[in-house]
């Protein structure tokens, strides 16, 4: 029982007051972004071919340790075609679902304070634009993969130029909008545009854009109605249980039991049918009260027979991780043997 107290408290604590704790520590910047660079290219069926650029600095290489891969925020899992465009600093790449929808890049080195990593990849990414109201216009809004706890000294946005345009965002340079910013910690850029919906011949309109948030409710609203179902199925099933329990008697005989499964099934039918075997008549071999108590049975009362948004990316950020992972999962033995002391 100790044990256990100690246990629960400990969890208490791991949950509620060493997050809390967190605020003690002073932050500390691990890597700076250099140049983040993003060119898109919307495609006939309303997906987007974009290529990502990214020049990144490692800043503090103890706190978290040096970097060995990152996450790049994308706007959904509706990606694909995910591909390495530095082959020579990339060891692999894929889609990774952490709490949100991002590009995971592991490097072929291991990357310390001072040290940059360059490195580039593509990805074509679908349910990613929306309809106006009379589904004659394609509207997008985008919203790159931003850095919660990075700064990022200069962003680009190239988007290719298109006649049919409605609305843009930049200036044209070399055939594509141009949007250029900085972004401070938690930083991020939109740009948004809109074509007439005859730019998109293949264009679905049932494939608009969800975005991660979304998918996770219609998800978890699922698993909700599921699990009510099969609760009421159970109820259902423990009601029917219980009435056929509680009067599981036969039209014929009025109480239920052993002796009724021996009246029903082992009993000879002539005897049932109030004849001994030479066909005379004979009282009705129905036990009383007590005899169907004894014989596991119970009495009925001699009753009669009843029938019964748009596109807003989760952020980006990098390996590691373990001061947060910490306080997410908590080792309680080390916990408990520091207490102990």
């Amino acid at each position: 029982m100790k044990k256990l107290f100690i246990i629960i408290t400990l969890l208490i604590l791991s949950i509620f007051v060493l997050p809390v704790s967190t605020k003690a520590y002073d932050f500390v910047a691990l890597d700076i972004i250099n140049e983040y660079n993003i060119k898109v290219d919307p495609k006939s069926d309303g997906s987007l071919d974009i290529r990502y650029h990214i020049n990144w600095t490692v800043l503090d290489d103890e706190l978290e340790g040096p970097l060995t891969w990152v996450k790049i925020g994308v706007a959904n899992k509706h990606v694909k075609n995910i591909k390495s465009l530095s082959d020579d600093v990339i060891d692999s790449i894929r889609y990774y679902d952490d709490d949100g929808s991002y590009i995971r890049i592991d490097f072929k080195e291991t990357y310390y304070k001072n040290q940059t990593v360059d490195f580039s990849f593509s990805i074509n990414q679908s349910r990613i634009f929306t309809l106006n109201d009379d589904k004659t216009i394609v509207e997008y809004k985008f919203i790159p993969g931003w850095f919660p706890d990075s700064k990022v000294t200069k962003i680009t946005i190239d988007w290719k130029d298109n006649a049919n345009l409605k609305f843009v965002t930049g200036e044209v340079i070399d055939g594509y909008y141009h949007t250029e910013d900085s972004l401070d910690f938690d930083g991020r850029v939109a740009v948004e545009f809109a074509y007439d919906r005859s730019v998109f011949p293949d264009l679905n309109p049932k494939k608009d854009y969800i975005s991660y948030e979304d998918e996770s409710f219609i998800v978890g609203l699922m698993v909700v109605i599921v699990i009510v179902v099969i609760v009421i199925a159970i109820i259902v099933i423990v009601k029917i249980a219980e009435n056929e329990s509680n009067d599981g008697y036969d039209c014929n005989s009025g109480f239920s039991g052993s002796y009724y499964w021996y009246y029903q099934y082992y009993m000879p039918m002539h005897r049932r049918m109030g004849y001994n075997k030479h066909g005379q008549s004979i009282a009705p071999s129905r036990p009383s009260v007590i005899e169907a108590k004894s014989m596991g049975g119970h009495s009925t009362g001699g009753s009669s027979c009843a029938c019964a948004c748009a596109c807003a990316c989760a952020g980006g950020g990098r390996a590691g991780c373990s001061r947060k992972d910490f306080y997410k999962n908590p080792d309680l033995e080390k916990i408990k043997e520091a207490l102990d002391k």
